[in-house]
C-alpha cells in the first residue's frame, strides 16, 4: 500500500474524537496532561487546573451507521480540596459523506456527568448533536474537527474539538486534540452560571 493510499484510508478510518473506523471498530486510549475548569457568576470567576484519563470505543454497524461510547474522568485539585469531573456519553452516528478529500458524519448520544467534591457526589443526564469532518493533510498527518451541542439537567451549549493524527501502524495512530466545552447553567438563586472546560489530550487508538 503505497503511503497516499495509506493516509487517505487513515484520516478515513482513524477518527479521533468519537467516530469509528469504517471496517469493523476502534478504541481508543487517552492521557490528558492539561484540564482546565473555569466557572464564571455574577461578574466574578475562577479556574482550577488538573489532569485526567479518557478511554473511547466505537463499533461499526454497517458502512453508514455505528454505535459509540467515551468516558471522560478529570481530577482538579486546588488547596488540598479535589474536585472530580467525570462524562459519559453513548450514541448513534451515521457517516454523511466519505471521499479521498474528507469524511462528514454526524451523530445524537446521552450524556451523563457526574461531579464529585468533599465526598459527595451529584449526576446529571442529558444529551448531545454533534458532527464532524476529519481529512488527510499531508502523506503522514490528519486532521478532525467536531462541533456539538449539549443539554445537561439545567446546563446548556456547545462542545469544540480539534486534532492531528498521525498512523504509525497499519491499526495504530497516535492522535494530539484540543477540546471546549461551554455551558451556562441556569440557577434560580445564583443567576446564570457559566462552565467551560478546556482539555489538552494524548492518545493512542487502535483500530479493528
Amino acid at each position: 500500500m503505497n503511503k497516499k493510499k495509506s493516509i487517505v484510508l487513515a484520516a478515513i478510518t482513524a477518527m479521533s474524537f468519537s467516530v469509528p473506523a469504517l471496517a469493523g471498530g476502534s478504541v481508543t486510549f487517552g492521557y490528558m496532561p492539561s484540564s482546565e475548569i473555569e466557572i464564571s457568576a455574577g461578574g466574578d470567576s475562577g479556574s482550577v487546573d488538573g489532569d485526567g484519563f479518557s478511554l473511547q470505543g466505537a463499533v461499526d454497524i454497517n458502512h453508514q451507521l455505528f454505535v459509540y461510547g467515551e468516558h471522560y474522568n478529570r481530577t482538579f485539585d486546588e488547596g488540598g480540596e479535589s474536585l472530580g469531573l467525570n462524562s459519559t456519553r453513548v450514541g448513534l452516528g451515521v457517516v454523511l459523506a466519505a471521499n479521498d478529500a474528507a469524511v462528514f458524519w454526524a451523530g445524537a448520544n446521552l450524556e451523563r456527568w457526574t461531579t464529585e467534591f468533599d465526598g459527595d457526589d451529584e449526576t446529571d443526564s442529558g444529551y448531545g448533536i454533534r458532527g464532524g469532518v476529519n481529512m488527510p493533510l499531508g502523506p503522514t498527518v490528519y486532521a478532525t474537527a467536531e462541533i456539538a451541542y449539549v443539554d445537561i439537567a439545567d446546563s446548556s451549549g456547545f462542545e469544540l474539538a480539534a486534532g492531528l493524527g498521525v498512523p504509525i501502524a497499519e491499526n495504530v495512530s497516535l492522535i494530539v486534540d484540543y477540546r471546549l466545552l461551554s455551558v451556562t447553567n441556569e440557577d434560580d438563586f445564583f443567576g446564570d452560571i457559566d462552565l467551560d472546560v478546556t482539555d489538552i489530550r494524548g492518545a493512542v487508538r487502535f483500530d479493528f
